[in-house]
């Protein structure tokens, strides 16, 4: 998909945290720079970090406007830093004692990714294409900001999107984020850029071992050619199995002109290998109220379906990439999209 998503559900590709970006979300996240149209659930603030206390949390990875927490979805979204091994404890070992084992380096703070996509429409529709940067930087823990750039091609116009998130944890259960973008388009009479796009986000971790994490949002985008929507967003993550996390959601939509209502779901899942690997799968299904696809042409009020994985690969301690592909139909068209990114953390 072409749009970078305001969904409040979804691991952002450069979030930190198994969570997704549910706002993101991210971005958000997570997830790839190719988005659904307005009107689907959209890349939003990352999902709540995992729960720490009583439990064991997934691996962090993804730096999804985190996505934070998590991207980067990820933010955010989406990814996480190798993990450093722990000191021998002084019980088991006797001698750890008299030769005290030394710290383990912080972990890395700082992500930059950068990535390219591509994609294919039936019906005529041609390709689609993208380049995006995304930087996550995290001062400390629980405080988490994204910035991200986009530059994107789709129904004949060029699209560029910069946005900026902040995801804050308050008293370790709760956690706020909110996101801003501006966009722009050019070429073509199709807007494939927000002009503007706000989103809010407060989660709320639940259960005696806060392995539940509850989050509603709201937010509004509009675009130039006089289309707006407002939304709100409600999901669940789950961390109750060590390195995965299961999370479902839905976005209920109301588009202008018209005040065309539209209701989407979805769902998806992380897996993650502590230090080296994670793979996120996701669906979403449902009504979208509006998207404009070329000069003169939209849909209102109809269904559509998409189904995403991407994988998250450290090929270093501090480095590596991710691979994801997409898939999305409706009643006019379908789209497959690949996206490539490389990543560095600091």
């Amino acid at each position: 998909m072409l749009r970078p998503r305001a969904d409040a559900a979804f691991l952002l590709p450069g979030q930190r945290s198994l969570a997704p970006a549910l706002a993101v979300t991210l971005a958000t996240a997570l997830c790839s720079p190719f988005a659904a149209r307005a009107d689907e659930v959209q890349a939003s603030p990352p999902a709540p970090q995992a729960p720490a206390e009583g439990t064991q949390p997934p691996a962090p990875d993804e730096g999804q406007p985190q996505q934070a927490p998590m991207p980067a979805e990820a933010p955010a979204p989406a990814d996480a830093p190798a993990e450093a091994a722990a000191p021998p404890s002084p019980e088991a070992t006797p001698a750890a004692e008299a030769t005290p084992a030394a710290e383990a380096p912080p972990p890395p703070k700082d992500t930059l990714e950068l990535g390219i996509g591509a994609g294919t429409l039936s019906n005529g529709y041609g390709s689609a294409s993208s380049l995006n940067a995304r930087y996550i930087h995290e001062p400390a823990p629980g405080n988490t900001t994204y910035f991200e750039g986009v530059l994107l091609r789709e129904f004949g116009a060029t699209g560029l999107i910069a946005s900026v998130g902040h995801v804050h944890e308050i008293a370790s259960d709760w956690i706020l984020s909110g996101f801003a973008t501006l966009g722009g388009n050019s070429g073509g009479d199709t807007d494939v850029a927000p002009r503007i796009r706000l989103d809010a986000s407060l989660g709320r971790k639940l259960l005696a071992d806060r392995t539940l994490v509850a989050t509603v949002g709201v937010g509004h985008d509009s675009f130039s050619e006089g289309h707006a929507d407002q939304y709100f967003t409600f999901g669940l993550a789950w961390y109750g199995i060590p390195d995965i996390v299961l999370e479902g959601g839905l976005r209920l939509n109301r588009s202008d002109p018209g005040s065309v209502s539209g209701t989407r779901y979805n769902v998806a899942a992380t897996f993650q290998r502590p230090g080296n690997d994670q793979v996120v799968v996701r669906a979403e299904w449902g009504n979208e109220a509006y998207q404009a696809i070329g000069t003169g042409q939209s849909l209102v009020d109809f269904r559509s379906q998409l189904a995403a994985a991407s994988w998250r690969h450290h090929t270093g301690p501090d480095r590596g990439f991710i691979v994801g592909a997409e898939t999305y139909s409706n009643p006019s068209y379908r789209r497959f999209s690949i996206t490539a990114s490389i990543f560095r953390n600091f």
